[in-house]
């Protein structure tokens, strides 16, 4: 494998000086030249795989911090719900049993009329919080839901880094070879007013949200990041077994 080569190898690069060869300063402008060139391709490319970087992490943060909140606020409604149904159900009943015990015996029809209404009122309340806990449950399933498309937005995201890598990988071995083998000619002169253009590295990411066609291709984009040398970083939050068994229970 021939080593990397770098815009400062080409720019000190050196010729032997030979009878009627090419012309010294013409070889040095387009070293320059092409050094500058490879520069530029090579600060575009981090720049493009930082911005990457960076879109990914702030997206995992916010689909963390989506998560706790939500958690979070429902666990607290849920037990404040049932606080406030235990407490008024227990006042309900201290109301009947002391109105009972003043009572005499001969209006036990009528604290039993009162007992009963009591009871069918803790019994709506009951049923009015139970209500509620499945609209918050609900809701929970529904935050769920949410998550789990942001994790498999991420996994988009990690494929197309990871594709973006494997095609940057080759971009450069084709440089390489294209330099190793460069022969000048007469058309030098020429070949240095036009600059082959880079890769649009600007250009947006589309988060695709068709979970099949992932899932379908996990398998081959592991075995073509396997064949190209590279290490693929897991991502905590991406757990698919876990969705598949969630949707299993519903």
């Amino acid at each position: 494998m021939q080593p990397e080569l770098t815009p400062e190898d080409i720019e000190t690069a050196s010729f032997t000086v030979a009878i009627r060869g090419y012309d010294k300063q013409e070889v040095e402008a387009f070293l320059a030249d092409t050094a500058d060139h490879v520069r530029a391709l090579t600060e575009a490319s981090g720049s493009a795989y930082v911005d990457l970087g960076e879109e990914m992490g702030e997206l995992l943060q916010h689909a963390r911090n989506s998560a706790d909140e939500m958690t979070t606020k429902a666990q607290e409604e849920v037990t404040a719900l049932r606080a406030q149904v235990d407490a008024e159900i227990a006042d309900k009943r201290r109301e009947a049993d002391e109105y009972v015990r003043r009572s005499n015996e001969d209006i036990t029809d009528e604290v039993k009329r009162m007992r009963q209404g009591a009871e069918e009122q803790a019994r709506a309340i009951i049923e009015d919080a139970q209500r509620r806990i499945v609209t918050l449950q609900s809701e929970e399933v529904e935050a769920r839901e949410r998550i789990r498309a942001l994790r498999m937005q991420l996994l988009e995201i990690t494929l197309r880094l990871q594709r973006f890598e494997v095609g940057e990988e080759s971009d450069e071995s084709s440089d390489e070879e294209a330099v190793a083998s460069f022969e000048p000619d007469a058309s030098v002169e020429s070949a240095t007013k036009t600059a082959p253009t880079g890769p649009d590295f600007a250009a947006p990411v589309e988060l695709v949200d068709d979970e099949p066609a992932i899932e379908d291709g996990l398998d081959d984009d592991e075995d073509e990041t396997q064949t190209a040398g590279w290490e693929t970083q897991p991502v905590d939050v991406i757990d698919l077994e876990e969705d598949r068994a969630e949707e299993s229970s519903r």
